[in-house]
């Protein structure tokens, strides 16, 4: 947390030290709550606000936009099934790092983590289908963050990779569409296949790292570097290629689908410096439609997308709907306008097209002020119906950080940020939380989408409805009814339940 001066951050560490010595010695006695949730004596739930961390990959099911996963930084994946009322969690070591939803099939799920894993009863249960067991010698946790190994055997069709990792994972996984045997993923510069849903693999070695994986029902599948455009002939698994302009390389962030009006493909795709890009810096971005499927490529003029009159913005990522590619969304972290006074005001947010890129507009605006981490100048998207993360952060730069579109309608998306997960069902105009619902004015309870690491759960021995948890970003979160709501409390704020807890209701 951060705190004003030496004196408030003196008063905080004293009661957060008595709150723990208190929490500790009365935890058990005080472990009745009020909490109705759990149906049979023993369940486990989740108890807290919701929320809290960066979330990625949002990607939707063919099948029904209400089903669709995430993961987050902290190694979760999550699951919903009714449009993010609620959500379950997948978990593997080193965490998700690629979704794919059959097609055809609405129980089928890939999840590309340290292996490809495949799901058949709508994300119930999963197993492994790469690398085949057989395959692999050795499996380990190691070093103090608990990553995770498989070191596969040396004469195997994986030859050239030997270990999977956390460095090493399975990503840009794609079923194809007219034929659910059909299985596509990266490693690597590697390109793995399988024509019979898994049983045998093969693999292809490209000449650089592979961004991105995309087919239609042509025999061609798409394969995307950051210099590069892969055309390769289903069935025989032959390729050309060619060389992306070297005005646009390196190329990054790519996406593709067809147009709902004319089935017409468009491919889109952002340039910057990838040297200025690393550890999320400043890199002015260019963003580059092709509408031949990548023969030609045009850089985007569009006064809006340049910020005609300022500052080259920063674009960090872009999605599309596969199947109604007129409507693309694309992530800005920094977009700076002069302001009278020979300062600027510094914006972030995500714009949007609904005629492949052509125009644009802001659907989700925030900032205005320095844009600085943890300095309130600026305001929150106006648009937004969120749970507690506005009252606690709104006004600070927040990072947004990724964006995925339901495959067959444009006005459904997601869009994540450093603390949020926010869903719009009319193509932006308006945003609601799926991280974390308001159940009575200013107290929010879990999805089940939690991120971040709490510390403990802390017990008022004076009232035992009253509960603290202690997080990692988020600082303290309190509850006054057992568990079921919670208010997020900074302790240096002079609020009602603030001046309860220093002034003697711990």
């Amino acid at each position: 947390m951060l705190l004003g001066n030496k004196n408030k951050n003196k008063l905080c560490h004293k009661w957060g030290f008595l709150f723990f010595i208190l929490s500790f010695v009365m935890g058990l006695a005080c472990k009745q709550s009020t909490l109705q949730n759990a149906s049979v004596v023993g369940d486990w739930i989740r108890i807290g606000p919701g929320g809290g961390g960066a979330t990625f990959i949002p990607s939707f099911s063919y099948s029904d936009a209400e089903t669709y996963l995430v993961r987050c930084d902290m190694t979760g994946a999550y699951l919903t099934h009714d449009g993010g009322y609620s959500f379950s969690q997948i978990n593997y070591p080193n965490g998700s790092q690629a979704f794919a939803f059959d097609p055809t099939d609405k129980d089928r799920i890939f999840i590309g983590a340290n292996g490809l894993h495949r799901s058949t009863d709508g994300g119930k249960t999963t197993e492994r289908i790469f690398p085949n067991k057989n395959d692999v010698v050795s499996e380990a946790f190691y070093d103090e963050h608990g990553d995770y190994e498989l070191t596969l055997a040396e004469k195997t069709m994986y030859h050239g990779i030997s270990k999977l990792n956390g460095s090493n994972p399975v990503k840009n996984i794609k079923v194809d569409p007219t034929n659910s045997n059909a299985i596509y993923f990266s490693i690597g510069k590697y390109l793995f296949f399988t024509e019979n849903d898994g049983v045998l693999w093969n693999r292809i070695e490209l000449d650089n790292a592979i961004e991105y994986i995309y087919t239609d029902s042509t025999e061609i599948l798409f394969v995307f570097s950051e210099n590069s455009l892969y055309e390769i002939r289903k069935g025989n698994w032959t390729f050309t290629y060619h060389s992306l302009p070297e005005e646009m390389q390196p190329a990054f962030s790519f996406a593709a689908g067809t147009k709902k009006s004319n089935k017409n493909a468009v491919f889109y795709a952002l340039h910057n410096d990838v040297d200025l890009r690393a550890d999320g810096g400043v890199s002015p971005t260019t963003l580059w439609i092709s509408n031949d499927k990548g023969q030609s490529w045009h850089q985007t003029i569009d006064k809006t997308i340049t910020n005609d009159g300022g500052e080259t913005p920063t674009y960090s990522m872009l999605a599309t709907a596969e199947h109604d590619a007129s409507n693309v969304y694309l992530i800005a972290n920094s977009y700076n306008v002069p302001k009278g006074d020979d300062s600027k005001a510094h914006w972030y947010g995500a714009l949007k097209s609904v005629d492949a890129g052509i125009t644009w507009d802001w659907v989700w605006k925030g900032g205005g002020g320095s844009g600085q981490y943890a300095v309130k100048d600026g305001v929150d998207a106006s648009n937004l119906k969120d749970a507690w993360v506005r009252n606690a952060f709104g006004g600070e730069y927040v990072r947004l950080m990724d964006v995925g579109v339901a495959p067959f309608d444009g006005n459904i998306a997601i869009i994540t940020d450093w603390y949020r997960t926010m869903k719009t069902l009319d193509g932006g105009l308006n945003w609601v939380s799926v991280y974390s619902r308001e159940i009575s004015e200013g107290r929010y309870t879990s999805t089940g989408l939690d991120v971040t690491t709490s510390y403990g759960l802390h017990f008022d021995p004076f009232e035992p409805d009253h509960l603290a948890i202690s997080y990692t970003d988020m600082g303290y979160h309190h509850s006054f009814d057992g568990g079921l709501t919670w208010v997020k409390i900074n302790c240096w704020h002079s609020t009602p339940v603030a001046q309860h807890l220093l002034l003697g209701g711990i």
